[in-house]
């Protein structure tokens, strides 16, 4: 990796954890909340299949797991950001963040979790919040890495 390359990647990996540390700072201050939870469609948000959120995340997407902490198994896609749905639905009209920043959004199997979460990031504003078709299932199937939780 040359150095822009990896000041790049460095960079991609700071602001991430920036915007979680913004999303972690949001849970302790009352503010409204987004209710979109089981109201997504299909029509509603962007689904990309394993290799489009690759090379997404390749391109400094950010990678957003919203499986509760109870149930994700013990693995995630690399360097993904584990926000509960029910976390990230409560608290995300109290985030200030680059709104303009691509964001992966995965559950298990891109059937219900994933697609919520992704209406409400849409509604607040990430026009680019897509959602992970087929979850990390699909990640697995399409034979690409993942990382210890």
């Amino acid at each position: 990796m040359d150095g822009s390359s990896a000041a790049h990647h460095y960079w991609n990996k700071i602001s991430g954890w920036l915007l979680f540390a913004c999303l972690v700072l949001a849970i302790g201050m009352s503010g409204q909340s987004v209710d979109v939870q089981g109201s997504a469609t299909r029509a509603d948000i962007r689904e990309v299949e394993a290799q489009e959120a690759k090379q997404m995340i390749d391109a400094g997407a950010l990678v957003v797991d919203v499986r509760d902490h109870a149930v994700a198994p013990p693995a995630q896609l690399p360097n993904a950001l584990l926000i509960p749905q029910e976390v990230l639905l409560a608290r995300i009209g109290q985030v200030e963040a680059d709104l303009s920043r691509p964001v992966v959004v995965y559950c298990g199997d891109g059937n219900r979790l994933g697609p919520d979460a992704t209406a409400a990031l849409n509604q607040a504003g990430y026009k680019n919040a897509v959602n992970l078709k087929r979850g990390i299932e699909g990640w697995r199937a399409a034979g690409l890495p993942t990382a210890p939780n």
